[in-house]
């Protein structure tokens, strides 16, 4: 039987399709699933040019052995026909089956407009979708950023209250120790006058009485050596109360408690009174400082602030060297203003793998209670965000790092 003829037999039926529909999928089966007739549009449906499985199997919903099994003659089902191969070809017809002495009729339509429709209506959601994913990647790397600014925030909360409570110890300390100290210099220059008015006087007594009374007392109280030794105890004290004013000096250079926080000021004083803080940490660990300091132009900054920076610095130098080497602390001016300073030392170095990571907060390699790892994130704040400088970390394992401050003229 060829197409013509079955067609034939089929003309009442296929009259009652709408002709007007943009797409049509007609074909006729024998009962044993058999394509007796495929128009195009079925036959895409149904595995195209090689299907790669027989044609009546990509009826899914309803399957062909159900349709095959109803009941009746004629018209035996009106509704949706889901076809293809169930994985990734899926089409869905308003779909007529008619059934005619052992033959059976399936004709169905793609509804062009409300496939249109539904088209656009997929489109608009896949857009939908991709707005709100896209939104919803934006959205959490902001989160993620608001979640770094706090913990960086926090870690400078922190760092921040402990070096305040410091500042205000230094500077009460040094002001405690200030009115005593000076009492102390002033009573040492009343007693140094008095000395020397007693020595005086002893002498012209000494002249002036009876020689051997004089010596007999010299002798018995053995003033030849206190008096000489007078002298020395006097400059041996002047030489510990001016080491004593000293480090009272650093304590306020560094705290700088009671100045504003915007000063312009020379950082030779600051970096040296620093570093004379930290001399116990380095005289224990054996490191010798070198100075590379050109003379340094002012700058605009908050010197207490910056002054944390060194002592973190210097501090992770004397950390880094352990056990003997050398600490060279230079600074020269820059040409386009503001300063240059260095901190180098001849310690192990920093691993390529980490020197990326060394200013991230909470990043340390010191054993756990050795470290917060909060140091040089902090400074890298101090120095970058809040002075508008740069702070970097250049290293040679096994030769020493060094670290690299450049500060404006002026605060941003």
């Amino acid at each position: 039987m060829n197409a013509s003829d079955v067609l034939d037999r089929w003309t009442a039926e296929l009259a009652s399709v709408r002709h007007d529909s943009m797409a049509l999928a007609i074909g006729v089966f024998a009962r044993d699933g058999v394509a007796l007739y495929l128009n195009q549009g079925m036959a895409v449906i149904l595995g195209g040019a090689a299907p790669d499985q027989p044609r009546h199997h990509y009826l899914v919903n309803p399957p062909f052995e159900t349709l095959v099994n109803l009941d009746g003659e004629g018209l035996i089902f009106n509704g949706w026909l889901t076809v293809g191969d169930g994985y990734q070809r899926i089409h869905t017809l308003r779909a007529r089956v008619w059934r005619k002495t052992g033959h059976w009729l399936i004709a169905g339509e793609f509804d062009a407009p409300e496939l249109d429709r539904l088209t656009r209506e997929l489109v608009r959601t896949n857009q939908e979708i991709n707005n709100l994913q896209r939104e919803l990647i934006r959205k959490n790397t902001r989160l993620s950023q608001t979640l770094d600014e706090l913990r960086t925030t926090q870690a400078m909360l922190v760092h921040a209250e402990k070096m305040n409570a410091l500042g205000q110890l230094m500077a009460g300390v040094a002001h405690e120790i200030n009115n005593p100290l000076a009492f102390v210099i002033g009573n040492l220059s009343c007693l140094r006058d008095s000395i020397e008015t007693v020595t005086q006087a002893y002498q012209h007594l000494e002249a002036l009485a009876p020689t051997e009374p004089a010596a007999v007392l010299r002798r018995r109280y053995d003033l030849d050596f206190i008096l000489e030794d007078f002298t020395e105890l006097l400059s041996a004290t002047d030489d510990g109360l001016a080491r004593i004013r000293k480090i009272i000096t650093d304590l306020q250079t560094f705290s700088r408690h009671n100045e504003a926080e915007r000063k312009t000021v020379d950082l030779t004083e600051n970096l040296r009174s620093t570093v004379a803080l930290a001399h116990p940490e380095l005289r224990r660990r054996r490191v010798e400082v070198r100075w590379a300091l050109s003379r340094l132009p002012p700058v605009e900054c908050d010197p207490a602030e910056l002054n944390q920076v060194f002592m973190n610095l210097i501090v992770n130098a004397a950390q880094a060297i352990a056990d003997g080497g050398v600490l060279t602390v230079g600074g020269e001016p820059r040409a386009e203003g503001g300063v240059r300073l260095w901190f180098q030392d001849t310690g192990p170095g920093i691993p390529p793998e980490i020197i990326g990571r060394i200013f991230d907060p909470f990043f340390t390699t010191k054993p756990v209670g050795s470290g917060t790892g909060l140091g040089l994130s902090v400074s890298y704040t101090i120095v970058v965000k809040r002075h508008g400088g740069r702070l970097e970390a250049a290293s040679v394992p096994g030769q020493g790092a060094t670290f690299t401050i450049e500060l404006p003229e002026r605060l941003p």
